[in-house]
């Protein structure tokens, strides 16, 4: 059996061994391999060889390879495929047919089975052995396919894969940033006109393709496009959808009574061909904008490309974020397609690395419906894609669907960049063509305002309000204050603006705090009015027609959605009752984007924030919403911050540690349960630094991309146990703890205890953090860093001769190296990228050394300041090339207050 992957090779070992299945595996170099070979070849070892294509080279060296059946554990390219046949059946006259079975990716329902037949002709010396393969396959269809068509994909064996003209080698394009990244003068990136002159970034993107837009502020909405627009109610309103696709949707209750605010819009748009563009909360009906007519392009266009027996590839594309949304919207593709009568494939799904050759093959033999794949694996199967592997048809492809692009932009920007690249070069994202869909939670403002002007029909929609202010260039200022000096803060930046020229919005959350505003204008001689209710919307009608002498407005959250006209600036006042209310009232701002002045000044708004618990909150998401548009947040708001945590903070004093805490020297949670200050008991040794060094290292696991769980290469690897290297102290453990009288049940588990548990199969230690009534928290020494609950069955005495040893594991993190949110949480797919490069054990290097540069240590945590790998490749690098990320230089500073701050015994504090 031959895998793609050595850790694939593994794993079908283990499963074939959990069935009484014999195996031999081979999926590293071997000294002995020679040997082993000659005698499973001789059937003195009676075992089913399991081995990865890394092998291939050095089995080619093994003479007389004798091979009855040979399976093909995912179905490869016919390159890799030929070079398995000519390594594996090496066959003398007299030998029995070797049959060959090539197991079919589950992206299909039936399976192919290859039925090979040999014949070795004699040749001389200088030539090697060729073989004449005679293949019948048979489908589910029970169509034949010679091996002239297998052969298609790829006509040259052993030979990289080189694109064609009509898909350019991808080249890494960085885009311009708030951070000043560089972009190159020839990629799409560049911001330029089409006479070649460079555009003003703060200009309209939309409104530079044409010179006149449309604008439409309706159901909470911002629409803009250079069409003008039409709007539905449901979707019964869109008569030239495919009636099944309508019927499945009114099964599935998507837009059967009223659609959503951003479909209203969307709908009309995308039925006639053209670009899409939404910005919208969650559980808005994002997805559901294009997924009805992205659909309907494929069932109405699926009898002709089923009967051409020149097409090949997809009818559209959908790019996810991660497999657990691309899952669920194929769940949804297959509903609204369910009653097509096309034999094609109607949603082939591409979510893992080992199934891109398979889901290769499937493409190239005949036309589909939708694939559904990411970023990082949509590039592979473009770098595949050339004249003798023609996986895409530009003439086929009707639709591009980029869901959730801000995640993609944030994790993979360089992924991003190339694929749009590969996007406008093979592809003609017009009307009528291919359209480009897109949507997002958040404005990405470094890539939408390069991508907007290459799309002159797109439509542009607006559901979140606060997000729109990026694009119209909205600047948001935050004042802290305390309800002493608020008033007279208030007074103060009043009289500082030009009253009779600027339009001024106060924002109070109650009808009692705007009353109690008007008695503090007054008292200052400044003119005010309120607003309640439509009786005063006529007084505002004046008000906005006033050029000179004007009054300043004050209003409530309820009155907001009512005022349509232009403002120059909104005071918050008071905080609004939630963090969606706050946002609701930069729903004025709408109108600044609809006027049509060239020069018109920045709007702002400013907020006025005192020490209660909702402007907490609300500051809060101010500064997560500035850091997801990588915006510098001022320290004395991280300081505010820290400083006003909540009042049940002195109740956590017997919770753990926080992870934050120990790690930047901060937590920045909104809300946290653990505790932010450090016991003198629990400090292990003071903040040190060490002179520069470097350490060596095997990586357990990758937490996150600035966090590692590490095992120095002075603890000698023995072998490995599940990917994870196991010294001999472990397999000492393993084997003493696997005999039944060994194992010792600990009666009297205590904080700090080293103890025995069996965790993923293996007997470690672990130390004792917590013990309560729910069970007993260990946290991981040797195999990992993790902390786990067990119960107190589970627990074993560690025998003096195991519990001397030192720990094996160590927490690696990167100084400063922080993601761009308030919770500091990593997006998973920022995890999976470092996870591809620095977590893999490869087959030829499965003791792979790395080093870093020491920065200093704290209790149990070592702070470096790289990570190489053994080609010199660094995990920074990766990180900032492609994520959005945040170097903290204050890291040091925090964690020197946090243990000058440990003073105290743990008996004093909490008495």
């Amino acid at each position: 059996m031959v895998c793609e992957h050595a850790d694939e090779a593994e794993e079908i070992k283990q499963q074939l061994g959990k069935r009484s299945v014999a195996c031999l595996l081979l999926n590293k170099p071997n000294k002995m391999l020679a040997m082993i070979v000659r005698v499973w070849t001789e059937g003195l070892l009676n075992a089913v060889l399991v081995l990865c294509d890394d092998m291939l080279s050095p089995l080619a060296e093994c003479d007389g390879v004798k091979v009855n059946l040979l399976i093909h554990s995912t179905e490869p390219l016919p390159h890799v495929f030929q070079k398995r046949i000519q390594t594996l059946m090496h066959k003398e006259k007299n030998d029995s047919e070797t049959q060959v079975m090539v197991i079919r990716s589950t992206t299909r329902s039936d399976r192919l089975h290859i039925k090979t037949e040999a014949k070795i002709e004699e040749t001389t010396p200088l030539d090697t052995q060729k073989a004449v393969v005679r293949q019948e396959i048979e489908m589910a269809s029970h169509q034949k396919a010679t091996v002239k068509e297998i052969e298609m994909i790829s006509s040259q064996k052993n030979k990289d894969m080189t694109p064609a003209p009509k898909s350019p080698k991808l080249q890494i394009t960085p885009m311009e940033t708030d951070k000043n990244i560089t972009s190159d003068a020839n990629s799409f990136a560049e911001s330029s006109d089409s006479n070649g002159k460079e555009l003003d970034p703060k200009l309209d993107p939309i409104k530079m393709a044409t010179q006149h837009v449309y604008r439409y502020i309706k159901y909470g909405v911002y629409a803009q496009s250079q069409h003008e627009q039409e709007s539905c109610f449901d979707i019964k309103n869109m008569t030239t959808l495919h009636p099944d696709i309508m019927a499945a949707m009114m099964t599935l209750k998507i837009g059967h009574k009223r659609a959503k605010c951003v479909q209203r819009f969307a709908w009309p748009h995308v039925a006639k061909g053209r670009s899409l563009c939404v910005v919208a909360n969650q559980k808005s009906g994002k997805t559901w904008c294009y997924l009805p007519w992205l659909c309907h392009r494929f069932m109405t266009e699926a009898p002709l490309r089923e009967n051409d027996m020149n097409d090949y590839g997809p009818s559209c594309i959908i790019l996810c974020s991660n497999a657990e949304k691309g899952n669920e919207i194929a769940r949804w593709c297959g509903s609204l397609t369910s009653k097509s009568l096309s034999n094609m494939d109607q949603v082939i799904m591409l979510f893992e690395r080992n199934d891109v050759y398979a889901v290769t093959a499937q493409l190239v033999r005949h036309p589909c419906g939708i694939l559904l794949t990411t970023v990082d694996l949509m590039l592979q199967l473009c770098d595949l894609n050339d004249k003798d592997t023609r996986i895409f048809n530009p003439l086929a492809i009707r639709c591009v669907a980029i869901d959730d692009l801000c995640n993609m932009w944030r994790c993979r920007r360089m992924d991003c960049e190339k694929l749009i690249q590969w996007l406008f070069s093979y592809l003609r994202i017009q009307m009528d063509r291919t359209q480009l869909l897109i949507v997002g939670r958040l404005w990405s403002d470094a890539i939408m305002h390069r991508l907007l002007p290459k799309l002159p029909d797109v439509l542009l929609l607006f559901d979140d309000a606060l997000e729109a202010t990026i694009y119209g260039d909205v600047k948001l200022d935050v004042l802290i204050t305390d309800s002493d000096r608020c008033k007279q803060d208030i007074i103060q930046i009043l009289k500082m603006m030009k009253l009779n020229e600027e339009r001024v919005v106060l924002a109070c959350h109650s009808k009692k705090d705007a009353d109690q505003l008007v008695l503090l204008l007054s008292t200052a001689n400044i003119k005010s009015f309120i607003i309640y209710d439509n009786h005063g919307l006529q007084c505002y009608e004046q008000w906005f027609k006033q050029r000179k002498g004007s009054k300043v407005l004050i209003t409530t959250d309820e009155t907001i959605p009512k005022l349509r006209d232009q403002i120059d600036c909104l005071v918050h006042y008071t905080p609004a009752r939630n963090w969606p209310s706050f946002k609701m009232r930069f729903n004025l701002f709408y109108f600044n984007y609809q006027t049509q002045r060239q020069t018109s000044k920045q709007s702002k708004s400013i907020v006025f924030l005192g020490n209660g618990d909702r402007e907490l909150v609300q500051l809060w998401h101010i500064c997560d919403f500035m850091l997801n548009h990588d915006r510098s947040v001022p320290e004395n708001w991280i300081t505010w911050l820290t400083q006003n945590r909540s009042a049940s903070e002195p109740d956590r004093n017997r919770q753990l540690l926080c992870s934050k805490l120990s790690v930047y020297g901060e937590c920045r949670r909104l809300t946290c349960r653990y505790r932010h200050h450090l016991w003198n008991n629990e400090i292990m040794h003071p903040l040190t630094y060490p002179k520069n060094y470097q350490i060596q290292f095997y990586i357990l696991s990758v937490d996150s991309p600035s966090k590692l769980v590490v095992k120095m290469t002075k603890f000698k690897i023995s072998t490995y146990f599940l990917g994870i290297p196991v010294t001999e102290l472990g397999k000492e453990i393993q084997v003493y703890y696997q005999d039944p009288i060994n194992r010792r049940q600990h009666f009297n588990p205590k904080p700090g205890a080293v103890c025995i548990v069996k965790l993923n199969n293996q007997y470690q230690r672990v130390l004792v953090r917590q013990v309560d009534s729910d069970g007993i928290l260990v946290k991981q020494v040797d195999a990992g860093r993790d902390t786990v609950q067990v119960k107190p069955i589970d627990l074993w005495v560690c025998e003096e001769h195991f519990f001397k040893n030192n720990f094996e594991a160590t927490e690696l993190c990167i100084t400063g190296l922080m993601p761009l949110n308030m919770d500091r949480i990593w997006p998973e797919d920022a995890r999976n990228l470092v996870r591809k490069h620095f977590g893999r054990t490869r087959a030829e290097k499965p003791f792979r050394v790395y080093t870093a540069d020491v920065d200093f240590d704290f209790n149990d945590v070592r702070f470096v300041k790289n990570v190489y790998d053994d080609e010199g490749n660094d995990i920074k690098s990766l990180v900032l090339n492609n994520m959005l990320v945040q170097i903290d230089d204050k890291v040091i500073m925090r964690l020197q207050q946090l243990f000058k701050d440990t003073v105290k015994p743990i008996s004093d504090c909490i008495s």
